[in-house]
C-alpha cells in the first residue's frame, strides 16, 4: 500500500519521532484438560470442527469432521463436568457447526449441525438426542453446495445456512417440515459465506467473492425490509494477502459485532450495530488467521483461533488490546485451532489436526478502563476511491487528527497511538474539529487507512480509540 498523504499534510512535529513499542507483559492461562474424541463416529478420524453450548442444559456439543480425505459423521456430546464426552449423534459427512432452537424459557428443543461433504443439514431432538432428519440442500452448479455457517431463524422453527458452493445461497430449512423453504430462502451478495449470526431481525453475513480478486466483508439482510448492505472490508491485491476470507461475524454482549477471517493479516474488525466498520484488533505474531471467534460470557475476552498459525490469542474487550498468547504448537503439539467457545468461566477449544478439545481455566480477568478519551467519528467508514469522509473529532485543548496506513501501535513522544509505523498529521483545532477528508487518488478498492485523534488537556495527551477507513 503507499504511503498516506493528502495535499498539503505535514508530519506532525510533536508526534513523528517514534520511540519503542510500549508492550504489557501478556497474562497466561491453564490448559486444564484435553477432552479426547477419538472413537467418536464412523470414520478413521475423529477431528473436531465447531463447537456449541446446549441452551438450557450446559452440555457441550461438538461437530466431529474428520479429514477432508476422510471424512466422520458424528457430534460428540460433552459433559464439561467430566471433561468427556458421554454420547453422540449420527449426522451426514464433515460436519462443521451447529446451531439450535430453543422454547420459551430459553431450552432447547431442537439441534441442527451443517454436513460439508454431504451436502446437507441434521436435526435432532435435544430432549431425546435422536435424529430427526437430514436436509440435503441444493446443489446448482453439481459440485456440492457444502454448507458451512447455521443459526435460529427469526421465529424459532428454522434455520438459516449458508454455503461455500459460490451461489450466495442462503438456505432457510423448516424444523417442522424437516425440508428447505425456498420461500424464505435468501440470497447474498457474497458467493461463499461463513458463520452468520441473526440481530435484532437482521442476518450478519461475512463472506467472499473467490472470483473478483477475492473480495471479503460483510453483507447485512434486513429480514423485515428484504434490504441489503454490503460492509467492504478487504481485498487480495498483488498478492499482498493469500486470499483473504471472512469467516465469523460474533455479537459482543456491547452491541458491537466482532468480525474475523482468514488471510486478515492478524486482525479483527470491530463494527457497530448496524455491522458499519469501526476498528481493528490487531494480534500480534500470528499467521493472520482468525478462523474462529469466542467471546466470555461477561464479554470481557475475546477468544480468536489462528488456524495456521497453530495459536490462541484472547483480547482484552474493556482495553481492546491483546492480552494473552498461547502458542499451541509449543504448548504440547496441538494444531489447528478451529473454534472457540467459553463457557462456565472456562474456555473450550477445538484443535482441528487431532482428536481433541483443549480446555483453559484461570483465564485473565481485565480490569475496565481502556483509557481512551474523546471521540472521533468517521462517515461513511467505507468510502469510495476518490471520494470524501466526514470527520468529527471531540476532544479538549489542543486536538490532532492523525493518519497511518498500518495498525501498529506506537509511541510517538511520549503518547501511545493504536496506528502505525508512519503516523502523519492531517489537522488540528482546539477542544473539536470538523472537515470533509477527500481521499488522495492513489488509494484503490480494498485499502485500509487507520486515523486517531489526539487531544492534549492540561499537558496530558490523551488519545480517541483508533478508527479504520476501508477505501470500496
Amino acid at each position: 500500500m503507499h504511503p498516506f498523504r493528502l495535499g498539503a499534510a505535514r508530519p506532525a512535529a510533536a508526534l513523528l519521532v517514534l520511540a519503542a513499542l510500549a508492550a504489557a507483559p501478556l497474562q497466561a492461562q491453564d490448559l486444564a484438560a484435553v477432552i479426547d474424541t477419538s472413537g467418536t463416529g464412523s470414520g478413521p478420524s475423529a477431528q473436531p470442527f465447531g463447537l456449541a453450548a446446549e441452551p438450557g442444559s450446559g452440555r457441550l456439543f461438538v461437530a466431529i469432521a474428520g479429514s477432508l480425505s476422510s471424512p466422520n459423521d458424528a457430534v460428540a456430546i460433552v459433559d464439561p463436568a467430566l471433561d468427556q464426552v458421554v454420547g453422540e449423534i449420527q449426522v451426514g459427512l464433515f460436519p462443521e457447526e451447529i446451531a439450535f432452537l430453543t422454547d420459551a424459557q430459553g431450552r432447547a428443543v431442537i439441534g441442527a449441525v451443517t454436513n460439508s461433504t454431504s451436502g446437507s443439514v441434521t436435526l435432532w431432538d435435544a430432549a431425546t438426542d435422536q435424529v430427526l432428519g437430514e436436509v440435503p440442500l441444493p446443489d446448482p452448479f453439481g459440485f456440492g453446495s457444502f454448507p458451512f455457517g447455521i443459526c435460529a431463524n427469526e421465529t424459532g422453527d428454522g434455520f438459516y445456512v449458508t454455503t461455500l458452493d459460490g451461489s450466495g445461497s442462503i438456505h432457510a430449512v423448516d424444523a417442522t417440515a424437516l425440508a428447505v423453504d425456498a420461500a424464505r430462502s435468501l440470497t447474498a451478495g457474497f458467493g461463499s459465506n461463513g458463520r452468520l449470526a441473526l440481530v435484532a431481525g437482521r442476518l450478519f453475513l461475512p463472506g467472499a467473492n473467490f472470483f473478483k480478486g477475492a473480495e471479503t466483508g460483510l453483507e447485512v439482510l434486513d429480514l423485515t425490509t428484504g434490504a441489503a448492505t454490503e460492509h467492504y472490508v478487504v481485498q487480495d491485491r498483488l498478492g499482498e494477502w493469500a486470499w483473504p476470507t471472512a469467516q465469523e461475524i460474533l455479537p459482543l454482549p456491547d452491541g458491537r459485532l466482532a468480525l474475523g477471517g482468514t488471510g486478515f493479516d492478524g486482525r479483527i474488525f470491530l463494527t457497530d450495530a448496524d455491522g458499519r466498520l469501526l476498528r481493528t484488533l490487531r494480534a500480534e505474531g500470528t499467521g493472520g488467521d482468525s478462523h474462529g471467534l469466542g467471546v466470555s460470557e461477561d464479554g470481557s475476552l475475546l477468544a480468536v483461533c489462528d488456524l495456521l498459525g497453530n495459536q490462541l490469542v484472547l483480547f482484552d474487550l474493556l482495553n481492546e488490546v491483546e492480552i494473552s498468547r498461547v502458542d499451541l504448537f509449543a504448548l504440547g503439539g496441538w494444531r489447528e485451532p478451529n473454534d472457540a467457545l467459553f463457557l462456565g468461566g472456562r474456555l473450550y477449544v477445538t484443535v482441528q489436526a487431532q482428536e481433541a478439545v483443549l480446555v483453559f481455566e484461570n483465564l485473565p480477568v481485565p480490569q475496565p478502563g481502556n483509557g481512551f478519551f474523546g471521540d472521533l467519528v468517521l462517515d461513511p467508514p467505507d468510502p469510495p476511491a476518490g471520494g470524501t469522509v466526514h470527520v468529527d473529532l471531540q476532544g479538549a485543548g489542543p486536538v490532532a487528527l492523525v493518519a497511518a496506513t498500518g495498525d501498529q501501535p506506537v509511541t510517538v513522544q511520549g503518547v501511545d497511538l493504536g496506528i502505525g509505523p508512519s503516523p502523519v498529521l492531517l489537522a488540528t483545532g482546539q477542544d473539536s474539529l470538523s472537515l470533509d477528508l477527500a481521499l488522495p487518488a492513489f488509494l484503490q478498492r480494498g485499502d485500509l487507512v487507520w486515523v486517531q485523534g489526539v487531544s492534549d488537556p492540561l499537558g496530558n495527551p490523551r488519545t480517541t480509540a483508533p478508527r479504520v477507513l476501508a477505501v470500496q
